[in-house]
């Protein structure tokens, strides 16, 4: 007998529509029978027919390789993008899992659509897991405890209907397990409260039981190749400290580096680390990287390596007598009141070496030539600060992007930024720099100070301080060169909303009402091609 499925997604939107977005108390037992009735992301995510997503996986898991895990598995960590980019990874996850007995997964995944504002965390309460492999049951006693344990938790079906973090994870366990229930969590928007009661509330509906953990999530989103592979290494070792703090501290590092088209170093970091608290708490005090490849790895790189997503799988599991590593001590940054120093001076020679290397890596990237390499040994040069590149078009903007993170000389610093500025400009994506605009383009090099944390916003200097805002919470970023206040003629109060708004994705006040939007302010030695060719 074939399902009403028109009936049911009526249901679904009933539900949806007719409960808050956290659903507590009473309303939660009305929706302990709830039935998945459709297979949402197949066909988008996996293939939609049976056969041929068994045959998938099937190859995916023969290739992956069975780690000798010197422990008690306790927690996964799986990528959940479609099947035919992160499926070869997720694999080396679940390949952990054949010959295991597993009565219940708690997966945690991410709601990609949220459209609210404030934190959310679904439990699925009853009923069915539905994919095209057949149904799993809910573990309804474990998912009614986790719920009851907190107002915070409750469930949300439009948090579950069609969304494929949790889902993806789900067809692959159908293949590795047998007799298993799973308890579907979604989180999003979440803080390190949340983190807590979550994970408290999991831990304590899992002792003593069979259970295993897993988190469904991406890493780096759309940054180059190269620089996904660096940052989620730093990433994934972060994981290893089991330490929430040090996690989300490695996160807001990596972020602030100001990467190219980096959107985030995990999608689901809510999923992710009240899983790895949860762990810790179940006795977890050991994590292996099982395997770690990008999107631009798929098919040997035929979707290209400007713009990947990461892709990690990850056991953590409780090994006798041992301890997780003591994250690094970093050294943590003090408000100040006092405004960066004026940028140093710099000679006209070292001026033109750094305005001629932009220039030539400029004109190779974009004729498609081989970027040139620089070695330098002026002294002027070898200092390590931050810079950004500023290509214009008679005063049109055709990229800007830099970094503030002073780890390399600055001669390859400007040679870094210019390439990036040139061809990864996200916003010039379908409107790059031609060779035909190559002769009328002019260059900018901001040489930058360190960055200083103030009190006081209002104190900045239009046309002297730049600004760099960042808002922990909520992962957004965004930064105005000194440069932009003369350009537009804006009072203090206009530069700074400006900035929330447009380069931030914060609320305009955010500055001055948000005690978390942090601001920075920095000094910038200009180099501007113009005057040079005067």
């Amino acid at each position: 007998m074939k399902h009403n499925h028109v009936g049911v997604w009526l249901v679904l939107l009933s539900l949806l529509f007719a409960l808050p977005s956290c659903a507590r108390g009473q309303e939660k037992k009305d929706l302990s029978s709830y039935l998945r009735n459709d297979d949402a992301v197949a066909g988008r995510w996996y293939p939609a027919d049976a056969a041929e997503l068994k045959t998938m996986i099937d190859g995916f898991l023969a290739k992956a390789e069975k780690k000798k895990i010197p422990g008690q598995l306790i927690g996964l960590l799986s990528p959940h993008a479609g099947y035919v980019f992160s499926g070869p990874v997720a694999a080396w996850s679940y390949k952990q899992l054949i010959g295991r007995d597993i009565d219940t997964v708690v997966v945690l995944g991410l709601w990609h659509a949220y459209p609210g504002y404030g934190p959310l965390v679904s439990v699925f309460p009853g009923g069915r897991f539905r994919t095209v492999l057949g149904d799993v049951p809910i573990d309804t006693e474990m998912a009614q405890q986790i719920t009851k344990a907190n107002d915070c938790i409750g469930f949300d079906p439009g948090a579950h209907i069609s969304e494929h973090s949790v889902a993806n994870q789900v067809p692959f366990l159908q293949c590795v397990l047998k007799d298993f229930k799973i308890v579907p969590i979604v989180m999003v928007r979440c803080t390190k409260k949340e983190y807590k009661i979550v994970s408290d509330a999991v831990a304590k509906a899992c002792q003593g039981k069979n259970v295993l953990l897993i988190a469904g999530s991406d890493l780096s989103h759309y940054p180059p190749y190269e620089e996904a592979n660096r940052v989620d290494k730093a990433t994934l070792e972060s994981l290893k400290t089991f330490d929430p703090d040090y996690i989300m501290a490695e996160m807001r590092r990596l972020m602030g580096q100001r990467v190219p088209n980096l959107a985030c170093t995990m999608c689901a970091d809510d999923a992710v680390i009240t899983m790895v608290m949860t762990a810790r708490k179940l006795g977890a005090n050991q994590a292996m990287l099982l395997h770690y490849a990008n999107s631009g790895d798929a098919k040997e790189g035929q979707y290209g390596r400007d713009r990947v997503v990461g892709y990690g799988a990850m056991a953590f599991y409780a090994k006798e007598g041992a301890k997780p590593p003591a994250p690094p001590k970093r050294e943590e940054t003090k408000k100040s009141a006092a405004l960066p120093p004026d940028p140093n001076p710099m000679s006209a020679e070292a001026e033109t070496k750094l305005l001629n290397i932009a220039r030539k890596v400029i004109v190779a990237a974009v004729k498609k030539e081989k970027i040139p390499t620089f070695s330098l040994d002026d002294p002027e040069l070898q200092g390590k600060q931050g810079a950004f590149v500023t290509i214009k078009n008679h005063g049109r903007l055709r990229g800007c992007i830099g970094r503030f993170v002073a780890d390399k000389p600055l001669y390859k610093v400007v040679a870094w930024a210019a390439l990036q500025s040139s061809t990864h400009d996200y916003r010039f994506a379908n409107d790059p720099i031609t060779p035909g605009e190559l002769k009328d383009i002019d260059i900018e090099i901001s040489v930058l100070s360190p960055l200083s944390l103030i009190n006081n916003p209002m104190n900045i200097e239009l046309g002297k301080h730049g600004i760099y805002i960042v808002n922990d919470r909520w992962g957004r970023r965004g930064c105005y060169l000194p440069q932009v206040a003369t350009e537009t003629g804006w009072d203090k109060e206009t530069f700074l909303s400006h900035c929330c708004a447009e380069k931030a994705g914060l609320p305009p006040d955010a500055w001055k009402k948000d005690p978390n939007t942090k601001v920075f302010v920095f000094t910038a030695h200009i180099i501007d091609e113009k005057k040079e060719k005067k």
